[in-house]
């Protein structure tokens, strides 16, 4: 499973929509109806890791484990990086542009955003680097199968400080607008670290098997989907509880906030919920789409995308949750959900 790595970059760009599918290709949509504006070359398989850049170019990381460079006026491959092993799903760009990639070998490259050729490689870290999040003054952080994060160094790659061990699956991490790093692991549980030495200061409750989808809001609220279906809102200074969701069944693993703190949620039976981020109740829920609900975004006005099982990628109005469009299918698993404002991780 990839992490729910949400990644906030607001482009100098209009609005565009990304959708990245189990047939390892990319398509741009227009967000105004979801035509298909561009569509990619074939990557091969499961183009899920979305990433785009402050100038508005799209980097793709398929199962083949190589990177692209993708035009985004027609989506024509500007550039393919040397081939990471597999799995090359966790990508991220820092505020100047730079390209991260984390693939399954537990290794992660800077990117050199003109050509893809490699800046640097970190250490070995083991296995499946595909937590990935850069803050806002360009440091990496990474999580990883063997339950740790690092802080990576952007300048060579080194490492600066490995947290301590949290159990396996390190994969859900956000840093909110302060800096601040959380990651969820195994066990239901989130932990806020210290980004000067990797520190825990402090450590939830357990809330279930997994806590892979975390997000941060504009006011650097915390929030939490867990495999049983539900979504907490953590304080950013304790830890505490503040509210918890009802349950939506199983799977609360596509979460995204809008530009207003709004908070949206994908579970696998196929809904989409808006949660009042002030108590956590449902103010709407959309239609059934059919299963797994998992790779959402949003963009500047507040619009949400959804992109489904069945390979179809669906707008909401955030007003009352009705769809302006529904896109056509493209294969199945259209996970891989990135608007140019904001990218969502949702497998």
């Amino acid at each position: 499973m990839i992490a729910d790595t949400l990644r906030r970059i607001q482009t100098k760009k209009g609005i565009s929509v990304y959708a990245g599918a189990k047939d390892g290709k990319v398509r741009k949509l227009d967000p105004s109806d979801g035509s298909v504006i561009w569509t990619s070359a074939d990557f091969g398989d499961s183009a899920y890791g979305l990433a785009c850049d402050p100038d508005g170019y799209v980097y793709v990381g398929p199962d083949d484990g190589k990177v692209r460079k993708l035009d985004p006026s027609d989506g024509s491959t500007l550039w393919t990086s040397a081939d990471f092993g597999s799995c090359a799903y966790g990508l991220a760009c820092d505020p100047d542009g730079y390209v991260y990639v984390g693939a399954w070998d537990g290794i992660v490259r800077k990117l050199d955003p003109s050509d893809g050729s490699v800046i640097w490689t970190s250490t070995d870290f083991g296995n499946d680097a595909r937590g990935l999040a850069c803050d806002s003054d360009g440091y990496v952080y990474v999580g990883t199968y063997d339950g740790k994060v690092r802080k990576l160094d952007p300048s060579d790659g080194s490492t600066l400080w490995t947290s301590a061990a949290f159990g396996s699956c390190a994969y859900g991490l956000a840093c909110d607008p302060d800096g601040y790093v959380y990651v969820g692991a195994v066990y239901g549980i989130v932990r806020k670290l210290n980004p000067s030495t990797g520190s825990v200061i402090w450590t939830s409750t357990a809330f279930s098997t997994h806590a892979w989808s975390l997000a941060c809001d504009p006011d650097g609220y915390v929030y939490v989907g867990v495999q049983e279906g539900y979504v907490r809102k953590l304080n950013p200074s304790t830890g505490s509880v503040i509210w918890t969701s009802t349950d939506f069944g199983n799977d609360a693993r596509g979460l995204a906030c809008d530009p207003d703190g709004y908070v949206y949620v994908g579970v696998q039976e196929g809904y989409v919920r808006k949660l009042n981020p002030s108590t956590g109740s449902t103010m709407w829920t959309s239609a059934d789409f059919g299963d797994d609900a998992r790779g959402l975004a949003c963009d500047p006005d507040g619009y949400v995308y959804v992109g489904t099982y069945d390979g179809k990628v669906r707008k909401l109005d955030p007003s009352d949750g009705s769809t302006v469009w529904t896109s056509d299918a493209f294969g199945t698993q259209a996970y891989g959900i990135t608007t140019n404002y904001y990218a969502g991780w949702g497998i």
